[in-house]
């Protein structure tokens, strides 16, 4: 599963400022996706909407296993995303 495929299918949802997809360990995949996302200003995010709009331009294994909404994501002073500093949750 390409990273940068989910990433891109995240930044055309409607309502996304950011996105950033990372690969954790799934005891039953081996590899799932975790992803993580900010919100445009003054715009209300769920999960199920998102997950919603991804399954219409990817396959639903390339959809993250969970999509966090966040605040912001950390970023380095040039503006690129530190994903070593995102946090995996675990599937519940």
């Amino acid at each position: 599963v390409s990273i940068l495929e989910v990433e891109d299918a995240l930044m055309q949802v409607p309502g996304i400022h950011q996105a950033a997809v990372i690969p954790v360990e799934d005891h039953t995949l081996g590899q799932a996706l975790e992803a993580f996302v900010v919100p445009a200003k003054d715009i209300f995010l769920q999960e199920e909407t998102i997950r919603r709009q991804l399954s219409q331009s990817l396959s639903r294994f390339k959809i993250p296993r969970c999509i966090h909404i966040c605040e912001a994501l950390p970023m380095d002073p040039s503006g690129k995303v530190i994903k070593s500093r995102l946090q995996a949750h675990p599937k519940a």
